[in-house]
């Protein structure tokens, strides 16, 4: 199975199902976090709109919107992972998409700070983005 067809069709447990990436954010990627935190005060975070490229259900998002972001936003190309994310988190804009697909539709300078934590690594056509 190639990585677009595993991730598509993620399930629900396992190493890397749906359920893993449920509220794991800070305690992963505190480097980008901490980043984040620092360098943007916290009565200026709810202007900065942050995308996140592969969200999977949205725990990072999600991690940050408890740290004063508001402007949300993550796509995954695992529809399991989008829907469970957008009842988990419906303060997060969350949709399925391809990342080719939804890179190329967004207007430039759509997203403030746009982020990908162990997604980028699964795009096996690159030089497309």
């Amino acid at each position: 199975m190639d990585k677009k067809n595993y991730w598509t069709h993620q399930g629900l447990s396992g190493p890397h199902g749906v359920s893993t990436y449920i509220n794991r954010g800070y305690k992963f990627y505190n480097f980008l976090f901490n980043y984040l935190l620092t360098t943007i005060s916290k009565s200026e975070r709810y202007k900065v709109s942050v995308l996140e490229v592969g969200s999977n259900v949205g725990g990072n998002l999600n991690f940050l919107g408890q740290n004063g972001f508001e402007n949300l936003h993550g796509f995954d190309i695992c529809k399991r992972a989008i829907l469970h994310g957008q009842e988990l988190y419906p303060n997060l804009v969350l949709e399925r998409s391809d990342c080719l697909d939804y890179l190329t539709s967004q207007n430039d300078n759509s997203f403030d700070f746009i982020f990908s934590v162990g997604c980028l690594i699964n795009i096996e056509h690159k030089s497309e983005l």
